[in-house]
């Protein structure tokens, strides 16, 4: 597989489904329609290697995804698949409306409140069924759990990689 690839997480399979190979997935995207276009994906398996899927069909079960793909065809085959993220490649990305941000982009970016206050550094987004979460750690390895949201993550510099954030009170302290 080609070293320079860049994949993108959309979904990580977290078990299987019936005995024919189909999988469960949690979409790591808020644009699950987004799975009407794709035929092939990138799995990274959980010990980090790459290969490809070609996508046979797909429906929802709720908030989750049920996947079937070509050569996965028995509950084996499927089971081998638990833990894998699916992906694309990033040039392959959908477009974002504005003030939106793929999660991957804020990893990395310092956070600092408006106070200049510096916080640490985004190490994870969490994304719940409401808010994405920002897990910002510390240099010393303290972790704050910031609400992503517009009034509380005031400024967004991707280019500077930097967050400037205006917490309620008390949401430092716990």
């Amino acid at each position: 597989m080609d070293a320079d690839l860049k994949p993108i997480a959309i979904a990580e399979i977290v078990r299987t489904h019936g005995l024919r190979g189909e999988v469960v997935a949690n979409p790591l995207t808020s644009r699950i329609e987004r799975f009407e276009d794709v035929r092939t994906l990138l799995a990274r398996s959980t010990d980090g290697e790459l290969s490809r899927l070609e996508l046979k069909a797909y429906r929802f079960k709720g908030a989750q995804l049920l996947l079937q793909f070509d050569s996965i065809d028995t509950i084996e085959k499927a089971g081998s698949l638990v833990g894998t993220l699916l992906c694309v490649p990033q040039e392959e990305v959908i477009d974002l409306e504005e003030n939106e941000f793929f999660a991957y982009q804020l990893v990395g970016c310092s956070v600092a409140t408006l106070e200049g206050r510096e916080l640490g550094e985004v190490v994870k987004v969490l994304d719940s069924t409401g808010t994405p979460v920002l897990v910002v750690r510390e240099g010393d390895g303290r972790e704050y759990m910031i609400p992503f949201a517009g009034s509380i993550c005031t400024e967004v510099d991707l280019p500077r990689r930097r967050i400037r954030v205006d917490p309620p009170s008390g949401l430092l302290e716990l």
